[in-house]
């Protein structure tokens, strides 16, 4: 018999050791691959954001109100089911679906600490377009004159294709924000400075000649210590990358291979009673 040995925690390195410890932090979703705003919100969980906008906060005091079987259920009425209201009858709310975020692929989420009852603002990735990302914004209600920097987690189109649009409408709300305030500043863009002339994937096989098709190499390693197990992972099965994802130079115009995206980060919190996030 073996006898066991505890981990000894005290070996364990100490993450981010300087960072700030965040009372909260609240996520708005602006773009992301699907929306689903109609599945029934518990109370203890809250609102989220296009709900709130959506139905005032509301939904649990239609229950409260009903006296008629599915009385928590919201139509499409119009603002006459107010007054209807009066005579101690159902609330009915107006679900507008020109208020509801439109899905789309790829990312964007505003992060926003809270320490002492203050904010700060940070908005990681900005969506496929500038078109997605600006509607959903504005559904939201975003205030950009907020947002003190704005974080790119890599160079891909579903990330990256809003960015010049949150720039500019970020720099025009903090100008004139500045305008009352006398304050000069800018929003911060944080972005890796590998970036590529563009990217993509290529479709065809591999030829024997290698003359129009680009030749798959070997699959490389990163080394990131002894975690995570690559080499684990491909004798389970699993490939490493992104399959096919190639790179292309206009210096040399050539396609080459990719299929470590080096350039990808993340943003990690310290949020209270949490951990690291």
């Amino acid at each position: 018999m073996t006898n066991y040995q505890p981990h000894d925690t005290t070996a364990t390195p100490n993450l981010f050791p300087d960072l700030i410890e965040l009372d909260a932090l609240r996520l708005t979703v602006i773009v992301d691959n699907e929306v689903d705003n109609m599945t029934s919100v518990p109370k203890d969980l809250g609102q989220t954001t296009i709900q709130q906008k959506l139905f005032k906060d509301r939904r649990n005091l239609d229950k409260e109100r009903s006296t008629a079987p599915y009385g928590n259920c919201h139509s499409h009425a119009t603002k006459e089911g107010e007054a209807a209201a009066a005579g101690g009858g159902v609330t009915t709310v107006n679900f507008d679906f020109n208020d509801v975020c439109c899905g789309a692929h790829g990312l964007s989420i505003l992060l926003t600490g809270i320490k002492d009852n203050k904010e700060h603002k940070v908005l990681f990735d900005t969506g496929p377009t500038s078109a997605i990302f600006l509607e959903n914004a504005k559904r939201l209600e975003i205030e950009f004159e907020k947002i003190e920097v704005i974080v790119l987690s890599h160079w891909h189109m579903d990330h990256s294709g809003g960015m010049l649009a949150a720039v500019e409408h970020c720099q025009k709300a903090r100008l004139q924000q500045q305008q009352q305030q006398q304050q000069e500043s800018s929003v911060v863009i944080d972005l890796h400075p590998d970036r590529p002339d563009e990217r993509g994937t290529c479709l065809t096989k591999p030829s024997p000649a290698g003359a129009t098709t680009l030749e798959q190499p070997p699959i490389e390693y990163v080394a990131w210590g002894k975690e995570p197990a690559f080499k684990d992972l491909e004798s389970a099965g699993g490939k490493t990358g992104v399959p096919n994802h190639v790179r292309w130079s206009d210096a040399t115009k050539t396609w080459s291979p990719e299929p470590e995206i080096m350039d990808e980060r993340y943003v990690v919190a310290r949020v209270k009673s949490k951990g690291l996030v």
